[in-house]
């Protein structure tokens, strides 16, 4: 879920940490590591987000985090 302009009190923590962009063209920032379900990466990455409707990931993150979410359907960018 992606909430913007507010803060998601519901399905959020109340702690908000904010990241400097590390790109002047994209909404782009370094990751230190993520967790989704019962997946956790912990490796220093660069990350965007996007408001549209796919997930752009490698494709063994991709896979791990369909299984930990149990997500049917989806869009993907799967990058090698």
């Amino acid at each position: 879920m992606l909430t913007l302009g507010a803060i998601d009190t519901q399905n959020c923590d109340s702690n908000v940490n904010y990241a400097p962009l590390t790109s002047l063209t994209m909404w782009q920032f370094s990751m230190s590591g993520f967790s989704v379900g019962s997946y956790q990466k912990t490796k220093a990455m660069q990350v965007y987000v996007d408001s549209s409707t796919y997930l752009g990931a490698p494709i063994d993150d991709f896979n791990a985090i369909v299984s930990a979410t149990r997500v049917t359907t989806f869009a993907a960018l799967l990058i090698p």
